[in-house]
């Protein structure tokens, strides 16, 4: 089970946890206490809120944009290296092509591979030199694009946020 999994693991446990329920594979059962014991009773199908194709693709912006804090943080760390060579991260367009590419007829499940397979790449530009000594580090260039990402890290928080807030409402809402 990878890094991603388990993190989406722990999103349905806490979700199940917080409306009494337990979530073991795909199904989820009630806690009840009987006679001092917990009893797990039930085993209702779980919505899985990662299976969505939209709710994976910002899960795997949050993870980009995190990679692209640490790689601009390692550029500006190293403005003054002589010799060094910037770093970027390669995402979005493989995002874009598997978000399209599944829109085109496909099942979900197509869609869920699709966007599953796209993975942040980091990226050396070797093509331009900046100053004589061979460092290619643009001071302005990171600083806007470490603005640029905080502003994306944010829409993709906020927009998964109000998806697990309507799912919340949907799983409170149901129990009345």
């Amino acid at each position: 089970m990878s890094d991603y999994d388990c993190q989406a693991a722990m999103v349905i446990l806490l979700a199940c946890l917080s409306t009494g329920e337990l979530a073991l594979g795909d199904r989820c059962f009630c806690i009840n206490k009987v006679f001092g014991k917990l009893v797990l009773q039930g085993g209702s199908t779980m919505w899985n809120v990662m299976n969505n194709p939209i709710m994976l693709a910002l899960a795997k912006t949050l993870d980009a944009a995190s990679l692209r804090q640490q790689v601009i943080a390692h550029n500006i760390a190293n403005a003054n290296t002589p010799g060094f060579k910037r770093s970027v991260v390669a995402f979005e367009q493989a995002l874009q092509r598997a978000l399209e590419g599944s829109g085109h007829g496909g099942s979900r499940r197509v869609a869920m591979d699709r966007v599953k397979e796209v993975q942040p790449q980091v990226v050396r530009d070797n093509t331009t030199s900046m100053r004589v000594d061979g460092n290619n580090v643009d001071m302005e260039s990171e600083m806007a694009q470490l603005a640029l990402n905080t502003l994306t890290y944010n829409t993709a928080t906020q927009l998964l946020s109000s998806k697990f807030a309507s799912a919340r409402y949907v799983i409170h809402e149901g129990r009345k």
